[in-house]
C-alpha cells in the first residue's frame, strides 16, 4: 500500500521513465496461495512439544527419586558407622558392670580386664551369650532392629 502511494506521489504512473532514464518500479499486491497460520498451533508441533516436555518431566522425576534414594542410603550407612563405633568403643574401653561379670549377672558388657588389655575369660563369656541378650545389653535392638 505504501509503495503504490509512492508512485502516485511522484505524479507519474508506475513503470514510466523518470528524468534520468530509469523506470519507476511497479509493485503489485500478491496474494499468497496458502493461508497464514501465524498464532495457531500445528497438531504435529504441539505433539512434539508435549513429548519433549513429558520426557523432561520424567527425567527430572527420576533424578529426584534417585537422589533421595542415595541420600537415604548414605544416612543409613552413617548411622550404622556411628552405632558400630559406639558399640566397639563400649566393648574395648570398659570393663563392664559388674567388673567381674558373667552371662547371668551382666548389666553392661565390657571386654577389658586391665587398661588396653582384653580379658580372655570375658571374651569367652561374651561368645557364650545368646544373641538377643547381647543386642539388649549393647542397646542396639531399638536402634536398628532385630536383623543385625
Amino acid at each position: 500500500m505504501w509503495i503504490s502511494r509512492q508512485c502516485s506521489n511522484q505524479k507519474r504512473k508506475c513503470g514510466q521513465k523518470t528524468k534520468f532514464g530509469q523506470k519507476t518500479k511497479s509493485y503489485k499486491k500478491t496474494k499468497s496461495k496458502s493461508k497464514s497460520r501465524s498464532g495457531q498451533v500445528m497438531g504435529t508441533d504441539f505433539i512434539f512439544a508435549a513429548i519433549i516436555i513429558i520426557f523432561l518431566i520424567g527425567t527430572a522425576s527420576y533424578a529426584w527419586d534417585r537422589s533421595l534414594y542415595l541420600l537415604r542410603k548414605k544416612n543409613e550407612m552413617t548411622e550404622m558407622r556411628r552405632l558400630g563405633l559406639s558399640v566397639s568403643s563400649m566393648l574395648v574401653k570398659s570393663q563392664g558392670v559388674p567388673d567381674d561379670w558373667n552371662a547371668s549377672n551382666v548389666i553392661s558388657v565390657g571386654l577389658v580386664g586391665r587398661p588396653n588389655i582384653l580379658d580372655p575369660d570375658k571374651i569367652l563369656e561374651f561368645n557364650s551369650m545368646e544373641e538377643s541378650k547381647i543386642k539388649g545389653l549393647l542397646l542396639i535392638l531399638d536402634q536398628i532392629g532385630s536383623n543385625l
